[in-house]
């Protein structure tokens, strides 16, 4: 089974490779090291278990961006859509493509609107190359599209006063 292992703010992400009576050993997929772990502390992490999905559409992953006001809701659509299509059409990720993208705007700031886009996979093996990959072509196609990712900064300019001549 691929697992993620949530311990704090760091996340680990393996392939169970052995089950013993004191220790579990995982298959880092991030930067292919083995790890073990007690069982008493596996214990006390939370464990998502990816393999196991809650739906047969797969794996439900999600990537956010952060987008400034001056790109419309369209043309974040667009992107994200072209960007799909390109990853399925041309690079072959294992994407569930019956199943289209959802798009979402999930949160409103000071300096731009916080978009999630969420697909299907069940190549959980996969899952850090197919993030990587599909990462690559959004960024690629919103460089074509004129549209940033960086998030935009705010500048608050104040007039000066003109003295008063009297």
């Amino acid at each position: 089974d691929v697992v993620q292992l949530n311990e704090g703010i760091e996340t680990s992400i393996g392939v169970v490779y052995k089950t013993k009576v004191f220790h579990t050993e995982l298959l880092n997929l991030i930067n292919n090291h083995r790890i073990m772990f007690k069982n008493a502390r596996l214990r006390e992490l939370t464990i998502h278990n990816l393999s196991k999905f809650a739906s047969a559409k797969g794996l439900r992953e999600q990537l956010s961006f952060k987008i400034g006001y001056d790109t419309t809701e369209v043309q974040v659509i667009q992107l994200f859509q072209q960007a799909f299509q390109i990853a399925i059409e041309e690079e072959g990720l294992p994407v569930e493509q019956q199943y289209p993208i959802e798009i979402r705007a999930a949160e409103a700031g000071d300096f731009a609107v916080h978009w999630d886009v969420f697909y299907y996979t069940k190549a959980v093996k996969d899952l850090l190359r197919t993030r990587q990959l599909l990462l690559a072509i959004i960024l690629r196609e919103s460089s074509k599209l004129g549209i940033s990712l960086a998030t935009p900064m705010r500048h608050h300019v104040e007039q000066e006063q003109q003295p008063s001549h009297g």
